[in-house]
């Protein structure tokens, strides 16, 4: 492979897109975990808006679901280890987990590890949960369903965090698994069952607001995070949890599910006395700046908070003055590794960016800015100082787009004794992601330099050449009457049309529609809009709300009406729709934009209608 496309000291562990020794196709958008066991390394493989997945246009509907990826040993072939199977879109959570006692609280004979990976599925009406555990005597996973139909929709189902606490009262090793706004699950280890865990059939904490985003052990209790929230499990045979901080009080912007409030929890040890302290990214929102706190005990049974560094300046410095948007960092947790050169524990936090113009190479952005292309990542010492590394080094023109880092583990392979990290990632969020996923690898000092090279800017033929990239569109055609074309921007991935509408796409929080309504001759622009209003509140629980209602026409004169309308689906999603609406020759024509509430859904391209 080219030295221009792999930085010295990295090595391109996967490069997503190809049929692995056993003839399953290992390809994937995303590497959202990596996880060590048994001597062996281990990647969660997502297929978010990859194009082989029949969701965004793929034609085979038994394939390009959620993997886990398998290595063997150093400078090995990925092995696809597990095909989740139909539905099973994105592997949530890929861990080894250790039991020292069963059911009872009596000590095993030896530790138990078990490996476990988990996602939600969609199933006609809803979602399900599922947990598969590897039974490493015969490479095999057995699957369970932890809830058959949760009732919610998309990421209020998320299972993004698990880990296994011993309970100081019942002195018996629990697991816990974060299942969305349904709260935590737990379970046991039992051998009699083909997962060796039997879980409780209802969460354990009860339902929670926002998605669960960690679970840890901290000063010898299990805490979780969601929203703004730390809680903290009081053990016991019926336990309870009660509220180690609210976050909100650092700024009272609301929580975006989506983005997730706190990020990353992680125990460290206390730098000013006993004990351990908790590490965390606060991200409320679109607008976040990736602020990082410290929170240490206060020997009271509370702590004090301490803001070591917010990553927006970090970031803005790193581009040298440019504009800097948002900050994903966090995704999953924060990873201790031993830097060789001091001795001393350092911290790697994965980031993704928006950032603004088209000085430095961008992912599906726009004039105005997009996701830097590279995959960056903050070090922390052991003194609260950052900087900033990139995998790969620095994103260029001959670079494959990496996009976030979103994972990284250190090396289970014995010759590699610790020195060796692996970092995997991508995020598929705003456009078509066929086969982006990948893992890189590097040794543990070449990863925790401080003098690694800085971003490289693009020359104004580049900026010129990326601009085109970001334009290219496609269009769509309805070829019945009344016939028009609309011109669809890149970045919406189109998927198979529902019953009620003949165009559907999607990207990243916006879903697209056009539908097409036959209501008579006789019918006017005022009742096509109103026949629309009904059509979300019968799709939806009853209600929408009109915000807004403006007339206007197309470029050929043709009138239409703009409106903002704001619905709650069925599955308790709250939406917000941009829609146009044309009536023509007895139709109603409507193009629709549809998100989350707090997102403004896309809308420039809904002049570019065209009737034939």
């Amino acid at each position: 492979m080219s030295n221009k496309i792999i930085a010295p000291g990295w090595e391109h562990s996967y490069k997503a897109g190809y049929t692995d020794s056993k003839g399953i196709y290992a390809g994937g958008s995303e590497i959202l975990l990596l996880a060590g066991h048994q001597g062996k390394l281990y990647a969660a493989c997502s297929y978010w808006m990859d194009p082989r997945n029949i969701w965004y246009g793929g034609k085979d509907a038994s394939t390009a679901w959620g993997q886990i990826l398998r290595l063997d040993k150093p400078g090995g072939r990925w092995e696809v280890d597990l095909e989740m199977g139909p539905h099973h879109l994105r592997p949530e959570i890929v861990k080894s987990v250790t039991f020292e006692t069963d059911d009872k609280g009596n000590k095993l004979e030896k530790p138990i590890s078990l490996l476990v990976a988990s996602s939600y599925c969609w199933i006609p009406g809803g979602m399900a949960i599922s947990v598969f555990v590897r039974d490493d005597q015969t490479g095999q996973w057995e699957k369970t369903t932890l809830v058959p139909s949760t009732g919610e929709a998309g990421e209020n189902n998320s299972v993004r965090a698990i880990n296994v606490h011993r309970d100081a009262v019942t002195g018996i090793d629990r697991i816990f698994l974060t299942v969305g706004i349904l709260g935590i699950y737990s379970g046991v280890y039992d051998p009699r069952l083909p997962g060796k865990i039997r879980w409780d059939n209802q969460s354990e904490s009860g339902p929670v607001e926002t998605r669960p985003l960690a679970v840890i052990e901290a000063n010898g209790s299990l805490l979780f995070s969601t929203g703004s929230f730390i809680y903290k499990r009081n053990d016991g045979p019926s336990p309870t949890y009660s509220v180690v901080l609210d976050a909100s009080e650092i700024n009272t912007e609301s929580v975006q599910s989506a983005v997730g409030g706190v990020r990353g929890l992680t125990a460290i040890p206390n730098p000013n006395g006993q004990g351990e302290s908790l590490l965390f990214v606060w991200s409320a929102s679109g607008k976040t700046r990736g602020c990082i706190y410290r929170l240490d005990p206060d020997g009271k049974g509370g702590y004090t908070r301490t803001e070591e560094e917010c990553l927006h300046t970090l970031i803005t410095d790193y581009f040298d003055g440019n504009p800097v948007h948002y900050v994903g960092a966090a995704f999953n947790d924060i990873l201790p590794v031993i830097n060789p050169a001091t001795g001393e524990t350092n911290y790697l936090i994965g980031i993704n960016a928006v950032i603004g113009g088209n000085r430095f190479p961008l992912w599906m952005g726009k004039p105005t800015g997009g996701f830097y292309a590279g995959a960056m990542y903050a070090i922390r010492d052991n003194n609260g100082k950052y900087w900033l590394n990139e995998v790969n080094g620095p994103s260029d023109e001959h670079k494959p787009p990496l996009v976030a880092t979103r994972a990284y583990a250190l090396s289970p392979f014995k010759q590699d004794n610790q020195q060796v990290v692996y970092f995997g990632g991508f995020v598929g969020d705003y456009g078509p992601s066929p086969n982006t996923a990948w893992v890189f690898g590097s040794s543990v000092k070449n990863a925790l330099r401080k003098d690694a090279s800085r971003p490289v800017k693009l020359s104004p033929k580049q900026i010129e050449s990326q601009l085109a990239e970001m334009q290219k569109s496609y269009i769509f055609n309805h070829l019945e009457q009344p016939a028009f074309s609309v011109q669809i921007p890149g970045e919406f991935v189109q998927r198979a049309p529902s019953s009620d509408n003949v165009f559907n796409a999607h990207k990243a929080f916006n879903t697209l529609s056009i539908s097409v309504a036959k209501l008579g001759e006789s019918a006017d622009l005022s009742q096509a809009a109103d026949s629309y209003i009904a059509d979300l509140k019968q799709i939806g629980q009853g209600a929408a709300e009109l915000e807004k209602e403006t007339k206007t026409q197309l470029s050929d004169g043709t009138p239409a009406a703009e409106l903002l309308v704001k619905w709650v689906t069925k599955s308790n999603l709250a939406q917000t729709t941009q829609a146009l609406i044309v009536y023509i020759a007895g139709h109603a024509v409507t193009i629709g934009t549809h998100t989350e509430q707090g997102r403004l859904p896309e809308k420039g391209f809904f002049n570019t209608i065209t009737f034939n």
